[in-house]
């Protein structure tokens, strides 16, 4: 039924919330949750808890072996081959159990209880747990910790808005706040947050956003030869619609890729739309309506693909990237434009920068790399070396 009331929501706001009306819900709704989220920072930033204090929670163990619970296609794709780099993986998707279940937002117990049943014999040295809100549970939380004792990971990327819950756009209750306090260690890729989670209480590390790569597919671009002028990769958000017709009323035809828009599916080869395109789009809002940003796959997986990558302005991101010769930055729609008109008739120009974006990417920002540094700072040994790709 709530996924019923649910769809039902998500049909009438398409139908009803069009134009102006829509721009103006956006807003608004986005104006108060933007001044929550500022309140909760401005609090932790009066914390007297020690600012970057240690985070250890291993005494030199080696990470052999790591239980690792998500839910989604994306983690099995990018996540799963970088941490079996650094140790064994198990790997348990609870996606499918959802799906059984009707596919709704809450994860039966019962069932992911009886997939973790056949591997309680095994000694793990970690668990990771990448699950949103809504799918953890007290019986999962009560299973993991009686049945090992190693140390427990939470993952909770893009938490800005996700950490608390602000009420704004949904009505059930409760966030990540609720269930970081079951971690010995939570892992974030905001900056921003570290100081929240600590302020609360919990133990956090700053995890920052990776990319997967595969040199099969991965290669350093060498020729100016693009098919698209500019596109988009992305499943279809209201927000996104925004961007897409304002460019498109603008004269800049943004050719889209992903569910949702169309009648289109998830794109599994994005790699090939971004070395075809002589520009590739990035919306790096957290919130709808441009207020919020936040770290994106995306923002990796594209110059890790030898793209010219053209996003929204992020502080963290200008910390991962040389702006102007790695990667292109936006402020606002009217710099899309400057920058699209400027770029559109220097294909080398874009070539080169989707050139250094993919050494930096390569060299700097894997997930094997983002991993083993958390790991280090917990305390952790990894159970494989590290070699050269």
């Amino acid at each position: 039924m709530k996924a019923l009331i649910g769809s039902l929501r998500s049909l009438a706001s398409r139908i009803f919330l069009r134009g102006w009306l829509f721009r103006f819900w956006v807003c608004r709704k986005v104006a108060k949750v933007a001044t929550l989220y500022s309140q909760r920072l401005l609090v932790a930033s009066q914390s007297a808890v020690p600012v970057d204090a240690p985070r250890v929670i291993s005494s030199g163990e080696r990470l052999e072996k790591l239980l690792f619970i998500t839910d989604g296609i994306w983690e099995k794709r990018e996540l799963l081959p970088e941490l079996s780099r650094v140790c064994e993986i198990t790997f348990v998707d609870v996606h499918p159990l959802i799906l059984a279940d009707g596919g709704g937002e809450r994860l039966p117990a019962e069932r992911v209880l009886g997939e973790l049943t056949p591997l309680k014999k095994i000694r793990f040295d970690a668990v990771l747990v990448y699950l949103r809100s809504t799918l953890l549970s007290p019986e999962l939380i009560e299973f993991l910790k009686a049945n090992w004792s190693c140390p427990k990971i939470g993952l909770n990327l893009d938490c800005k808005t996700t950490f608390d819950h602000f009420g704004v756009f949904r009505r059930e209750a409760g966030g990540y706040r609720d269930w970081a306090g079951a971690f010995d260690c939570n892992l974030t890729n905001a900056k921003a947050m570290v100081d929240g989670y600590a302020a609360a209480g919990f133990n956090c590390l700053y995890l920052p956003t990776g990319y997967h790569y595969n040199p099969a597919i991965h290669r350093l671009p060498t020729k100016a030869d693009f098919g698209i002028p500019i596109s988009f990769i992305g499943s279809w958000k209201p927000d996104r619609q925004l961007v897409i017709d304002q460019l498109r009323r603008r004269g800049i035809e943004v050719r889209v890729f992903g569910g949702g828009w169309g009648g289109q599916s998830f794109v599994a080869d994005g790699w090939k739309i971004y070395q075809k395109s002589q520009l590739n789009l990035g919306i790096g809002y957290n919130t709808p309506g441009g207020r919020i940003t936040n770290l994106k796959n995306r923002d990796f997986e594209c110059p890790g693909a030898g793209g010219c990558y053209l996003t929204t302005y992020d502080w963290e991101l200008a910390g991962q990237f040389d702006i102007g010769r790695e990667i292109l930055c936006y402020r606002d729609l009217d710099e899309v434009v400057e920058l699209y008109a400027h770029y559109r008739r220097r294909p080398d120009a874009c070539l080169k920068i989707g050139q250094a974006g993919f050494e930096r990417c390569r060299r700097d920002h894997t997930w094997e790399q983002r991993f083993r540094q958390v790991f280090g700072q917990m305390g952790f040994k990894p159970g494989k070396e590290f070699t050269l790709r």
